[in-house]
């Protein structure tokens, strides 16, 4: 029989649903927030420069989605499974799940990083419309920002521990050290001061993974010292149960946020035949949007944890539980 869970009985199965729905629900939509706050505050920043700077990076919007669409569908996947692990007080199955999100999380950087060599270039030369200067500044900041997005990919990961276990007070910390350093970073690089050069789009796109970065270290020493229902190791030879367990539930997220992103480069295509103004101005009106709609996603990804744990906590499986 597999080893029990012994460290206490995990929030999930003792909070009333309603108590839970708001304290799962809340933390995820801080996390997508975030996100979206990246790009939002760099944009805010940029346009200072020049509007060619601007629009570069309301180009840059569609694929920064389609990268944090990867992310997303991980932590997703992720949500629902060691979410299940903890109902059925495996912790055999928590570590699998927790090693198993740490492999896609950089498997999911590997790919990221081997899109950009390979299309970046080709993307601003189509979507740039000739402009030159707009695709010198879009190819300096998405490239920085794809190669090093590992801290983005395990940021999503090691967010998630915390909030599957139940300790969403701890949460916060991340998300401090992310958005903090981005928003300290981002005018020191992009303006150049105390000494550091001007690097205009350079210094958004370094300023964001560093803030990243941050996020990423914060929340291993979170769970590393403070959250020890969910033990986790780096292994390239992960549970491939698990992985495909993550996947299957998380996919769907990730092709819903890849079609958002094709309309948006296709509704680019277009504006950018008027003017590159237009381009700016769609580029802000969608980062708008997505930090309005992050309420609705979280509650929804709350959600999947909440039925995840309920099924892995009951003492006879029904079907719909297997649904993933």
């Amino acid at each position: 029989m597999a080893k029990q869970i012994s460290s206490g009985e995990n929030i999930m199965g003792t909070e009333k649903i309603s108590k839970l729905v708001i304290t799962t629900g809340i933390p995820l939509m801080f996390s997508l927030l975030i996100n979206s706050l990246y790009n939002l505050v760099d944009s805010v920043f940029v346009s200072r420069i020049s509007e060619d700077a601007l629009t570069a990076l309301s180009l840059a919007g569609p694929v920064q989605l389609t990268v944090s669409s990867l992310g997303l569908g991980n932590a997703v996947g992720l949500n629902a499974v060691i979410s299940k692990a903890l109902g059925e007080k495996r912790p055999d199955k928590v570590k699998d799940a927790a090693n198993a999100a740490i492999f896609i999380a950089i498997c999911c950087w590997i790919i990221n990083t081997v899109i950009c060599l390979l299309f970046v270039r080709m993307y601003y030369d189509w979507q740039a419309g000739g402009n030159e200067v707009i695709a010198r500044y879009g190819r300096q900041y998405l490239t920085i920002c794809m190669i090093f997005s590992f801290g983005q990919m395990g940021q999503w990961v090691f967010d998630r521990f915390v909030i599957a276990s139940g300790k969403s007070s701890l949460f916060i910390f991340t998300l401090s050290a992310a958005s903090i350093t981005n928003l300290i970073l981002d005018p020191i690089f992009i303006f150049g001061m105390f000494g550091i050069p001007r690097l205009e789009t350079t210094g958004a796109a370094i300023a964001t993974v560093i803030g990243q970065c941050m996020g990423l270290l914060a929340g291993v020493i979170i769970n590393k010292r403070w959250n020890k229902e969910i033990p986790f190791s780096f292994t390239l030879r992960p549970d491939m149960e698990s992985v495909k367990h993550i996947l299957r539930v998380g996919i769907p997220s990730t092709v819903v946020q890849v079609f958002t992103s094709f309309v948006n480069i296709g509704m680019n295509s277009i504006l950018i035949s008027f003017s590159s103004t237009a381009v700016a101005v769609f580029g802000i009106c969608a980062r708008m949007q997505g930090v309005v709609t992050v309420g609705v996603h979280g509650i929804n990804n709350g959600l999947i944890r909440l039925f995840w744990h309920e099924c892995g906590s009951l003492n006879t499986p029904k079907p719909s539980c297997h649904a993933a």
